[in-house]
């Protein structure tokens, strides 16, 4: 019933189902995953939390619209949903990531 040309999550798990994305790539639908979309709120929260400098923060948030045109073209390359390029592309940036210490 959507007569939208996207779908950005401004909040959580927008996609009932998983299947949800596939149902939206099937009508040129293009979705922005919530957890990519509200990155933002985290990364900023990340100044207090891990002593990140405001320009260093500031720096990962505009990255989040290089990250979402990224995601696009991989799912777009891959003939696959959004959500499912942002599921990858989140699994293997947290292989690559660095253990959390205490400081």
């Amino acid at each position: 019933e959507l007569k939208v040309q996207i779908v950005a999550g401004a909040a959580n798990n927008q996609l009932l189902e998983d299947r949800h994305g596939a149902m939206l790539r099937e009508r040129k639908i293009l979705y922005a995953p919530d957890y990519v979309a509200n990155a933002g709120g985290v990364l900023h929260g990340c100044t207090e939390l891990l002593g990140w400098g405001r320009e260093y923060s500031a720096g990962k948030i505009d990255e989040i619209y290089d990250t979402l045109l990224r995601i696009f073209e991989n799912a777009e390359a891959q003939g696959e949903p959004t959500n499912k390029a942002a599921d990858r592309l989140a699994e293997d940036r947290l292989r690559g990531a660095v253990p959390f210490t205490e400081y």
